[in-house]
């Protein structure tokens, strides 16, 4: 099992909390569950946000979908945690 080839099959340990995005109506819906399924299972703290009828990447639209302002907010959110500043210091 490769996890180059897929999440699935990584060992995370020591991930910190990890928002995942998606659709339910996208094809990577089921993976993005059972990764945050997967993630949880192994004591990640995992924020899964599921929207309906989006696109792919909806929350690069923030002029045009209502929710998509707010989902950017948390990537970002994430991105300036301490916990994730902490691998890049």
């Amino acid at each position: 099992m490769n996890t180059l080839v897929s999440p699935h099959y990584a060992d995370f340990t020591g991930v910190p909390p990890t928002p995942i995005l998606c659709d339910k109506d996208e094809i990577l819906h089921a993976n993005s569950s059972m990764l945050a399924q997967r993630m949880t299972q192994k004591k990640v703290t995992v924020k899964l946000v599921e929207r309906q009828k989006y696109i792919h990447v909806w929350m690069l639209f923030t002029r045009l979908i209502l929710e998509a302002r707010k989902d950017l907010k948390v990537i970002v959110a994430h991105l300036l945690s301490a916990s994730w500043a902490a691998i890049f210091l």
